[in-house]
C-alpha cells in the first residue's frame, strides 16, 4: 500500500512537534519545580528570620507565653510548624500543631527532610546570635507538592495552548501540497495527443526537476511519433507500388489470349509479389528489433563464414532459377553484429535475388 506524501509529511511534522513539545514541557516542569522548591525554602528561612526577631523582642519583654497563646488562637491548618528552643534545650515557643519534641535533630544551620506522624516534612533550622535560641520551621511536603502543581500548571498553560496548532499544521500541509494536486490534475486531464510541455512557472522547486523530466519525455515521444508516422507513410508507399503493379499485371494476363504475353504478365506479377513479400519480411524484422537491447549486444562476427552458410541454404532455390550461388569466400573479414545475424544475411541475399529468395 502506497503512503501519500501528505501522510508522511504530517507524520514527520507531528512527531517533531510532539517531541519538541514534550521536551520543552518536561524542561519547563523541571525548572518550575526547582524554582518552586527554592521559593518554598526561602519562605521557610524568611519565617525563621522573622521568628528570630520576634522571639528576641518578646524575650526581652518577658512576654513569650502571651505570644505563644496568640499564635494558637490564630491557628491555620496549612501554616508551617515552628519551634523555638533555648540554648539549654528548653522549648520556649511552638506553633499550632507543632509537637513537643524537636522537629529535627539537626544541630547546625540548614535544611533537612524529616518524618513526623508518618508525614514527610521539610525542616529549616537556624540559631539566633547572642542568646543562642534554636529556631526550627517545618512545612509538610504534601502541601508543598500541591502548591507546586498549581504553580507548574500555570507555567505550562501557554504550552498547552500550542496543541491546537496541530490543526493549523494540517491546513498548512494541505495548502503546501496544492501545486502537486494541480500538477497531477493537469497531467491526468491531458489527451493522448497532447504532448505539449507542462508550464513550469508556478512549479515548486522540489518537483521542478520532475516536471523537466516529464517535459523531456514528452519531447522524445513527439519525435518518436513523428518518426513512426513518417515510417508508416514510407512503408505504405513501398507496399503500394509492387501491389499495384502485380494487380495490373494479373489483369493484363487475364485479358490477353497470347500465351507468351500471359506468361510474361504473370512473371511480372510474381516479381511484384516477391518484392512485396520481401518488404513484409523486412517490416517484421524491424518490428522484432529492440534498439536498446540490440545496442547492448554488439559483438564481432565473420561475415564471410555467415554468408557461406546462408548461400548454402539458398542454393536449391537458386538452382531452380538457373542461378547457382558462388560459394567462394574470403576469410578474415569481421564486422560488428547484433541480433539474428542469419536472418539479416538472408534478407540481403533476398534483395540480391528476390525471386529465388522466396523459393520460386
Amino acid at each position: 500500500m502506497r503512503q501519500s506524501l501528505r501522510f508522511r509529511l504530517l507524520t514527520l511534522i507531528l512527531i517533531s512537534f510532539v517531541t519538541g513539545w514534550s521536551i520543552i514541557s518536561g524542561f519547563a516542569w523541571w525548572r518550575a519545580s526547582a524554582q518552586a522548591d527554592r521559593l518554598f525554602d526561602i519562605q521557610l528561612s524568611q519565617l525563621a528570620d522573622l521568628l528570630a526577631v520576634v522571639t528576641t523582642h518578646e524575650a526581652g519583654e518577658a512576654d513569650l507565653h502571651q505570644f505563644a497563646a496568640d499564635l494558637h488562637q490564630s491557628s491555620v491548618k496549612s501554616q508551617p510548624l515552628f519551634q523555638v528552643w533555648s540554648a539549654d534545650g528548653q522549648l520556649l515557643i511552638r506553633g499550632p500543631r507543632a509537637p513537643d519534641l524537636p522537629l529535627s535533630g539537626v544541630t547546625t544551620r540548614g535544611y533537612s527532610d524529616e518524618i513526623l506522624d508518618d508525614e514527610r516534612y521539610r525542616v529549616y533550622t537556624r540559631f539566633t546570635p547572642g542568646d543562642g535560641h534554636r529556631i526550627q520551621v517545618a512545612q509538610e511536603v504534601a502541601s508543598r507538592q500541591m502548591q507546586l502543581h498549581v504553580f507548574v500548571r500555570g507555567s505550562l498553560t501557554p504550552l498547552l495552548l500550542a496543541l491546537p496548532m496541530i490543526g493549523l499544521l494540517w491546513l498548512a500541509v494541505e495548502r503546501a501540497l496544492t501545486p502537486l494536486k494541480q500538477l497531477a490534475a493537469e497531467i491526468g486531464a491531458r489527451t493522448p495527443d497532447n504532448l505539449n510541455p507542462i508550464y513550469d512557472g508556478n512549479i515548486p522547486s522540489e518537483v521542478f526537476s520532475l516536471v523537466q523530466a516529464i517535459n523531456a519525455l514528452f519531447g522524445r515521444l513527439q519525435i518518436s511519433l513523428k518518426k513512426f508516422s513518417r515510417f508508416s507513410a514510407d512503408a505504405a508507399h513501398e507496399l503500394r507500388t509492387p501491389l499495384a503493379g502485380s494487380i495490373t499485371q494479373i489483369h493484363a494476363a487475364l485479358d490477353t489470349t497470347d500465351v507468351r504475353e500471359r506468361q510474361a504478365s504473370l512473371q511480372q506479377a510474381l516479381h511484384g509479389l516477391s518484392r512485396l513479400h520481401r518488404l513484409m519480411e523486412q517490416l517484421l524484422t524491424l518490428a522484432r528489433l529492440e534498439p536498446d537491447a540490440a545496442e547492448l549486444t554488439f559483438s564481432h562476427f565473420d561475415l564471410n563464414a555467415l554468408a557461406v552458410d546462408v548461400a548454402a541454404d539458398h542454393a536449391p532455390c537458386a538452382a531452380k532459377g538457373g542461378k547457382p550461388g558462388d560459394r567462394g569466400s574470403r576469410t578474415g573479414e569481421f564486422l560488428w553484429r547484433s541480433g539474428d545475424d542469419q536472418h539479416r544475411t538472408a534478407q540481403l541475399v533476398g534483395q540480391r535475388d528476390p525471386l529465388h529468395a522466396v523459393g520460386w
